[in-house]
């Protein structure tokens, strides 16, 4: 399935509520997605392959007040806030995806991110400034800057109003691929707009929708 807003070359999944946080596992080269629902106060995880346009719902419950940490083989790693008030009062917890079983723990293994994160360029800044003057544009927040191969992609903010929305663009030996509105009245600055793994970049477009395109 292909947004009908998204240029060619494209592959999406919507799901019915905002998307609140991705974990990549790259062994299994899949993405455990954290899908949440404001009203109900309730918590979907989803699995989605990275090679296939699929979405497999996990059978796991986890809380409200608790934040997905990180996935190794059978195991889904979380963060539990016991005072929503004070961060600092929290555990972990694993959960052992085949038997359904939770158990709170002291250690978690160590998560490091495999995909390529952009750079921020902070309002101001030097380089922002360069990539301000690139758009020939007036850019009232920061932005984020991935350069690999040939392949520039820079997350970018312009006024709505009081608000701001947010634009993705794809530039390739310089020449422009796609440039697409990826966000409409945010309050503000939010990082981690895209990463790249596995030659495709991946973002959230619209809070509910996961997008792909292969570099």
């Amino acid at each position: 399935m292909q947004s009908v807003d998204l240029p060619s070359g494209f592959r999406s999944l919507r799901f019915d509520y905002p998307i609140h946080k991705i974990i990549l596992s790259d062994k299994e080269k899949v993405l455990i997605l954290n899908v949440r629902d404001d009203l109900k106060k309730a918590t979907y995880l989803y699995k989605v392959p990275l090679n296939a346009l699929t979405k497999e719902r996990i059978n796991l419950k986890i809380g409200w007040f608790e934040d997905l940490v990180g996935v190794s083989r059978d195991y889904v790693y979380t963060i539990v806030y016991e005072d929503r008030n004070d961060p600092s009062k929290c555990h972990f917890a694993r959960y052992d995806v085949s038997g359904q079983k939770v158990e709170k723990v002291s250690d978690i293994p160590q998560f490091n991110f495999p995909g390529d994160e952009p750079f921020l360029y902070e309002h101001g800044t030097a380089f922002y400034q360069i990539v301000k003057k690139f758009l020939e544009l007036d850019l009232p927040l920061a932005c984020e800057y991935y350069e690999k191969r040939g392949n520039i992609i820079i997350s970018y903010y312009l006024r709505s109003g009081e608000r701001f929305n947010r634009y993705l663009l794809l530039l390739k030996e310089g020449k422009k691929v796609w440039s697409i509105e990826q966000d409409r009245e945010m309050k503000g600055f939010s990082s981690g707009a895209f990463f790249v793994f596995d030659d495709q970049v991946i973002f959230i477009k619209d809070r509910n929708e996961i997008c792909f395109y292969n570099l």
